[in-house]
C-alpha cells in the first residue's frame, strides 16, 4: 500500500511541475505577442466579459466592422484588455514579426551550421532576402 501512494504522490508532483511549466509558457508567450502588437500600433482598450467571451483568446483574428477591417487580439486573464488595430497595424505587426523570425533563424544558423537559413521551404529564402535588405 505504501508503494502505491509514494507512486501516486509522485504523478502529482510529476503533474503539478508540467502543468507550472505549461502556464509559464503561455505567459511568456502572451507577454512577448502583446510587446509586439503595442510596438506596432495596435491600441489597448479595456474590454467586459462579453467582449472577450466573443473573441478567441490570444488569438489575432479579423473583424469587419462598418465596412474596415480591424484585427483583435483578447488578453481574458493578464490585462482584461483587447488589442485593436488596423490593417496598416497589422502589417507592421507582421513585418516585425518576420524580422524577429529571421533574427532567430540567424542564431539558430550560426548554432547549427547555418541549417536554419539555408530553409528551403518555398518562398522562405525570399522573405530572408527581403529582412537582410531591410534590415538597419
Amino acid at each position: 500500500m505504501k508503494t502505491r501512494w509514494t507512486t501516486l504522490t509522485l504523478f502529482a508532483v510529476a503533474a503539478t511541475v508540467v502543468l507550472t511549466g505549461c502556464a509559464t509558457t503561455r505567459s511568456w508567450q502572451t507577454r512577448e505577442t502583446e510587446q509586439w502588437l503595442a510596438a506596432a500600433g495596435f491600441r489597448t482598450q479595456p474590454a467586459d466579459t462579453q467582449q472577450l467571451d466573443a473573441t478567441p483568446p490570444y488569438r489575432l483574428v479579423s473583424r469587419e466592422s462598418s465596412g474596415a477591417v480591424k484585427y483583435v487580439y483578447a488578453d481574458p486573464t493578464n490585462c482584461k484588455c483587447l488589442y485593436v488595430g488596423g490593417p496598416k497595424e497589422y502589417s507592421e505587426y507582421r513585418r516585425l514579426e518576420a524580422q524577429r523570425e529571421l533574427r532567430l533563424d540567424r542564431r539558430h544558423g550560426a548554432d547549427y551550421g547555418d541549417r536554419a537559413l539555408n530553409d528551403s521551404r518555398p518562398g522562405r529564402l525570399e522573405q530572408q532576402q527581403r529582412m537582410r535588405d531591410e534590415a538597419p
